[in-house]
């Protein structure tokens, strides 16, 4: 912990604090800027150091971000969103099971920290450890219970599994909890369409396709299901909009 002067340590807390202002108005360079002197400040600063990552990743400066990160563990190591962040670092670069020690890492220092838990499950299932990731999704959703895309998760897993009536059920938690989550209308409607319940499986294609428009995967599964249920013109309609 650092022995600043109150007075110094209000001003660090200041500088990053209008560096998170900049930064959610797009002003990534003067966001950096006050991360860079809040480091000067006071180096010990784990705070100052994990949003100089979050900056550094975001501008594809991998090697540097993950320095950052590695400095704020350094100063605080028990400050579990910098342990989160390497996470999503190693994860996105491949580095899975580095990944998971950082998520279990976080998860030990905050034991209801659900997203941690949901990027370890993801990671675990990226590595075929299909049983140990629904387990962690499940962690995750007994902290909290409304977690839209971990319903979605354990719904392809389900459905990877061949248990589609748990599947369903899994993709409707998720729909119930986010209306406009489109891959969950897709998943659920291919799935319907796979289980013969081809009315329910045209309804959420077409809920997917008025949330994402562009999705040209979604125009032509809708358009191959209105063949398949005799909708010869719609069909044509719709594939037509996917251009040559």
């Amino acid at each position: 912990m650092s022995s600043l002067p109150v007075t110094l340590g209000n001003s660090v807390v200041a500088l990053i604090d209008e560096g998170n202002a900049l930064e959610e108005q797009g002003r990534t360079a003067e966001a950096m800027a006050r991360y860079d002197a809040a480091v000067q400040a006071d180096p010990q600063c784990a705070r100052a150091h994990l949003n100089r990552g979050n900056v550094l990743l975001a501008g594809g400066q991998v090697d540097e971000a993950r320095t950052a990160y590695q400095i704020a563990i350094a100063c605080d190591p028990h400050y579990a969103a910098a342990h989160f962040n390497l996470g999503n670092l190693n994860s996105r670069a491949g580095e899975n099971e580095r990944a998971l020690h950082n998520y279990q890492a976080a998860i030990g220092i905050k034991p209801d920290f659900a997203n941690a838990f949901v990027a370890r499950g993801n990671v675990l299932d990226t590595l075929g450890r299909t049983s140990e990731a629904i387990e962690s999704y499940e962690r995750a959703l007994a902290i909290d219970p409304d977690y839209a895309e971990v319903y979605f998760n354990l719904g392809m897993l389900a459905t990877s599994a061949g248990r589609y009536e748990q599947a369903a059920d899994s993709l409707r938690r998720a729909i119930d909890l986010r209306s406009d989550y489109a891959a969950a209308h897709f998943a659920l409607g291919n799935l319907l369409t796979h289980l013969g319940h081809l009315g329910e499986a045209e309804a959420s294609l077409r809920r997917a396709l008025s949330i994402t428009p562009e999705s040209e995967q979604v125009l032509h599964d809708l358009a191959m299901l209105l063949l398949a249920r005799s909708k010869s013109p719609e069909a044509t309609s719709s594939v037509c909009r996917r251009g040559p």
